[in-house]
């Protein structure tokens, strides 16, 4: 009976952490614009479609840049690629045809607390290469790479994560993508930001619940 209480004292702590701390990113997993079932859409920069989100040249090449937005979907190349998002229906391409996008989003957030950035990336691309995606933060830059074996496919998801302190009530995040032909190239969803809890507010809850087990066995 103790470990099926204990059990329900660490629910509630996830079910506690997993409400009070929802994420700060709107429309993180791309479905807003909802594209048709099994196609995509090309987002240039300055479209303001999707929703949350500001999208802008990457300054790649000379040609305005952009993103696309992908329903999973296969796209029939004899060697197959599939595209399957990592949360929901949608993924986010951070290229369009042009040359590779940077989207950006400003958090309301509160100076001298603590936040977990976490998003999935990959990519949907062929060839075999190197592709390069940059993440901004409140100001920390940081580069991650996808290696690109042969043939037509897509690659990950893989997982990151970045704990930082916001320096102002207003950070911005971004990303920016690597065009190398058409929108091919690395791939993001479910972004999301998610405010630590104070270490006071956990030492209440976790008060509470001590309370509420003890009150059980009685």
């Amino acid at each position: 009976m103790l470990i099926k209480r204990l059990l329900t004292t660490f629910a509630l702590i996830a079910v506690f952490a997993s409400c009070c701390s929802a994420s700060l990113v709107d429309n993180g997993s791309f479905e807003n614009p909802d594209v048709s079932d099994g196609g995509f859409g090309i987002l240039n920069a300055g479209n303001t479609t999707l929703t949350g989100w500001t999208i802008s040249d990457g300054g790649q090449t000379a040609n305005n840049g952009g993103v696309t937005v992908i329903d999973s979907w296969n796209i029939g190349f004899s060697s197959g690629i599939i595209a399957q998002a990592s949360d929901g229906e949608q993924l986010l391409n951070l290229q369009n045809t042009g040359d590779a996008g940077t989207i950006s989003q400003t958090l309301a957030t509160t100076a001298g607390s603590q936040y977990l950035l976490t998003f999935d990336y990959g990519a949907v691309a062929f060839g075999t290469r190197t592709l390069n995606l940059n993440y901004e933060i409140d100001g920390q830059s940081q580069d991650l790479s996808v290696d690109i074996p042969a043939g037509f496919q897509q690659i990950g998801w893989f997982q990151e994560s970045l704990l930082f302190t916001a320096s102002t009530n207003s950070t911005t995040l971004s990303f920016t993508g690597n065009h190398f032909n058409g929108f091919y190239g690395v791939a993001l969803d479910n972004v999301a930001v998610n405010a630590i809890p104070e270490p006071s507010s956990m030492v209440l809850l976790g008060a509470s619940l001590a309370g509420f087990v003890i009150r059980r066995r009685r």
